[in-house]
């Protein structure tokens, strides 16, 4: 049965997979939005947002279903993803300090060189910015990622010995999220509507109807997927983001890992319209959903906080999880498996291996969550569905940012 609106584990796998260090992917345009959280907060942020874009940002709904015909490599090649070498630094905690003339000070250490540590000064942090433990700041783009704007709160049983800990993990998996989706959204954004590069093989792990798109209906899809990243990239930084630290007896589900709490359009859609999942009708970007991420001590990463927000602040569905750890770890063990079969063998394994992740036609789509081996079918049957769909987003934002990609 389809749990709407939560995350569930498919293996331990996919936590490793939300603690992949960012990449080292340009942002070359990144905002801090301190407003009230709530769909319709986030709304007026992104569309003043959108208007500081000016023409050619792209705001238009996808028009048209994708058809079975190949990006070429030219397509690819007009548009390849920039490249930006940069630094992050992370915030000590216990380093603050208040100098009478350049006023809040702290020390950031280089996640790259533990021996090289800055101050806010000279790193030229605004002296106004308070940094809170596990925030970052990236170099090359002049950008704090903080978690200071989020209201951590407990839900259910969580002992005072345990929270300090867990809520430490969350800001951390917070801010990551945070720089992997600000990273994700300039890369969008700086391809307007020719994506290439590492930004283009995302979109085609994320969304799998980008391989058999042309280059214009690529154009077509891309502003849907761009909205729905502005605003859980709104959401997030929103002053007041709300997110539940949740104990063992928050939830009934034992295998829930990560969840927002339905709205009553959505119940009501369950009532009125039970086979919404088999339509290809995308569902609002409002759903009107409110209260907080709730996050298990299992959750608490950078995947499920990008899929929980999708939900929170974009209205976005679960109709597939991803196969995406089971296919990490499939390839790691063909590849074991290639030296004791010999060439041959090995070689038609790994074909068999990639058949199944061959795009299919969105009509062999279930409408259910499905499990090994159909949830792959699925997932290689969304078609537009993935435009909406909570998992698509975070498998393209991870692996747009650095994470490993699965093989096609």
């Amino acid at each position: 049965m389809r749990a709407h609106g939560k995350r569930k584990p498919q293996s331990e796998e996919r936590e490793a997979a939300g603690r992949v260090p960012p990449a080292s992917a340009p942002v070359q345009r990144m905002l801090a939005l301190q407003r009230t959280a709530g769909n319709a907060a986030v709304s007026r942020a992104v569309e003043a947002e959108r208007h500081a874009h000016g023409p050619g940002c792209g705001h238009a709904e996808p028009a048209a279903a994708p058809v079975r015909r190949r990006v070429t490599q030219q397509s690819v090649q007009r548009a390849p993803a920039p490249s930006v070498q940069r630094t992050v630094w992370q915030f000590e905690p216990g380093s603050s300090w208040t100098d009478p003339v350049t006023g809040h000070q702290a020390r950031w250490q280089s996640t790259t060189d533990p021996e090289d540590v800055r101050t806010s000064a000279q790193l030229g942090i605004d002296a106004r910015s308070a940094p809170v433990a596990g925030d970052t700041y990236d170099d090359a783009t002049r950008e704090v990622h903080s978690s200071a704007n989020a209201d951590f709160s407990r839900k259910g049983t969580v002992s005072d010995k345990r929270y300090p800990g867990r809520e430490l993990q969350a800001r951390r998996a917070l801010v990551e999220a945070k720089q992997r989706i600000a990273t994700a959204l300039a890369m969008l954004e700086a391809a307007g509507d020719q994506p290439g590069g590492p930004l283009l093989a995302a979109l085609h792990s994320g969304f799998p109807a980008f391989r058999t798109a042309s280059p214009r209906q690529i154009a077509e899809l891309l502003p849907r997927i761009t909205e729905v990243v502005r605003r859980i990239r709104a959401g997030l930084n929103a002053e007041g983001a709300k997110i539940a630290l949740a104990g063992k007896d928050a939830q009934s589900d034992p295998t829930v890992r990560a969840w927002v709490d339905p709205s009553p359009r959505d119940y009501l859609t369950r009532l009125t319209n039970p086979d919404q999942m088999k339509s290809e009708e995308l569902p609002t970007m409002d759903a009107g959903r409110s209260g907080p991420i709730h996050l298990m001590e299992s959750g608490q990463s950078a995947w499920y906080l990008v899929h929980e927000a999708t939900h929170r602040f974009a209205g976005t569905l679960d109709y597939q999880y991803s196969p995406y750890e089971d296919e990490l770890k499939e390839e790691s063990f063909e590849a074991g498996m290639a030296g004791a079969v010999g060439p041959g063998e090995a070689a038609e394994r790994d074909r068999a291996m990639i058949g199944k992740r061959a795009v299919r036609p969105p009509g062999e789509y279930t409408g259910q969550h499905e499990s090994q081996p159909a949830m792959q079918r699925n997932w290689y049957a969304l078609g537009r569905r993935a435009l909406m769909n909570a998992d698509s987003y975070a498998q393209f934002i991870l692996t747009a940012t650095g994470a490993p990609t699965p093989r096609t």
